[in-house]
């Protein structure tokens, strides 16, 4: 995974959107809608509540594979519409 740092919100910024990539204590997942409200996938398919006040969510990232010098194969991009680069 790849992310953006321009890109971050953290849980006190505002509610993060469906397909926000998180980092909390319990470990990354994304950000899913389920039955009208929010809940968090962690990469191992386990869902969680997430807990905000520990959280750093990501609206730009991507999914890269490469080997030792081999150039990146970006396999997945996500930019939520919510996130407009300012460069």
């Amino acid at each position: 995974f790849v992310v953006d740092l321009a890109s971050v919100v953290s849980g006190f910024d505002h509610s993060p959107e469906a397909g926000t990539l998180f980092r909390t204590p319990a470990g990354m997942g994304i950000v899913a809608t389920v039955d009208h409200g929010e809940c968090g996938v962690l990469l191992d398919g386990t869902m969680v509540e997430v807990d905000y006040s520990q959280f750093a969510g990501f609206r730009h990232w991507r999914i890269e594979l490469n080997g030792p010098g081999e150039d990146p194969h970006v396999l997945f991009t996500y930019r939520h519409s919510s996130f407009t680069e300012n460069r």
